[in-house]
């Protein structure tokens, strides 16, 4: 059985693809908690978007439900903003030693990563911008 789907998207480029180094991190690791534990998937994560992006806020929710693991937010003009750029990050620990080990966990990522795109192509939403500024 065959069924199209309703927008017209274009598969990822797996040039875009990239793989983060992840040494002194403990994959299984998730969450950095309180306490900033500098060996979790989470700490990571959020020092290499803070390396790259010029976000003015970033949160990290850590609750079940969450609309995003991390949020970037970034202002053209700080002080009388005319546009809000937001990302909405996910990201998954491993559940075993050996990175991809587990299929299971690229279909929870990628779910959360599907919920997310839903609010970008909501055709009831107005123009959000959800792109990234790079660092000047």
């Amino acid at each position: 059985m065959h069924t199209e789907l309703r927008t017209g998207s274009t598969p990822f480029l797996r040039q875009k693809l990239e793989i983060l180094d992840w040494t002194d991190i403990d994959i299984k690791k998730e969450s950095q908690r309180e306490e900033r534990r500098k060996d979790s998937v989470r700490y990571r994560t959020v020092e290499v978007l803070k390396d790259r992006y010029a976000y003015d806020v970033m949160v990290d929710d850590d609750r079940a439900g969450e609309a995003a693991d991390i949020v970037g937010i970034a202002l053209d003009d700080p002080i009388a903003p005319r546009s809000i750029a937001v990302d909405l990050g996910h990201y998954k620990y491993s559940a075993a030693n050996t990175p991809g080990a587990r299929i299971d966990d690229m279909y929870v990522v990628c779910g959360q990563a599907q919920r997310s795109d839903m609010w970008l192509h909501n055709e009831a939403e107005t123009d959000r911008s959800f792109r990234s500024p790079s660092k000047a």
